[in-house]
């Protein structure tokens, strides 16, 4: 198995990886053994030796531009790719070792990485969480940004530069207020905010890419 960490990661850690309430060594480790028996406890320790040292090369090996080039690259290929939502360093590193290409992290996932519901994180909070994302591997990542920390455009816009400040390469902006008495933006105001964060996005040193998000069916 040595050498080859991407089958170690199919055919052993993946095998009891679903049956482990968290992502660390000590439960994976236990989880497995109760699983598969003392018999499997070599090829464990050997899984988790890959895990914990495969991805040791963090974003620090990887300039933002380049991450960028990558990322709008993907964008601009022949076909659709997948981008998986990792919570934590754990999951990130995972998926990484699993051959994604970027990364993205999810509103829901990042509040409940912290014991919040969905949309209950502060900018400063969601884009500290970015961060972790982005710091735990040398991969693309782009953040769920919910609704950009405000309804006026200015504060759209600058919710971008400051997702550009903690090294993500994209994000998504949606429609949704957040308000149950009117739960979509108008129309003009919603195409204001979204004119913002391009125009806040197009002022970087790099591609930055924005996802706009509609909730509006008809």
């Amino acid at each position: 198995m040595a050498g080859k960490p991407e089958a170690m990661a199919r055919a052993g850690f993946l095998e009891f990886l679903p049956h482990c309430s968290q992502y660390e060594p000590g439960s994976a480790a236990r989880t497995a053994s109760r699983l598969y028996g003392a018999r499997q406890d070599i090829r464990v320790v050997e899984v988790l030796a890959w895990w914990g040292s495969v991805q040791q090369v963090t974003s620090m090996s990887v300039t933002q531009n380049e991450k960028a080039a990558r990322f709008r690259a993907l964008h601009d290929g022949p076909g659709a790719f997948v981008i998986p939502n990792p919570w934590d360093v754990g999951s990130a590193r995972i998926l990484a070792g699993l051959g994604f290409q970027a990364l993205a992290t999810s509103s829901a996932a990042s509040a409940s990485a912290l014991g919040r519901r969905d949309h209950m994180l502060t900018r400063a909070e969601s884009l500290a969480h970015g961060r972790v994302i982005v710091d735990a591997t040398d991969l693309p990542v782009s953040a769920d940004l919910g609704k950009g920390f405000g309804d006026a455009p200015e504060v759209v816009a600058e919710t971008i530069r400051l997702a550009a400040e903690v090294g993500l390469v994209g994000c998504t902006i949606e429609d949704a207020t957040g308000n149950q008495d009117s739960p979509l933006y108008d129309v003009r105001l919603a195409v204001e905010r979204i004119a913002a964060a391009a125009q806040a996005a197009r002022a970087l040193q790099f591609p930055f890419i924005r996802s706009p998000r509609t909730h509006k069916l008809g």
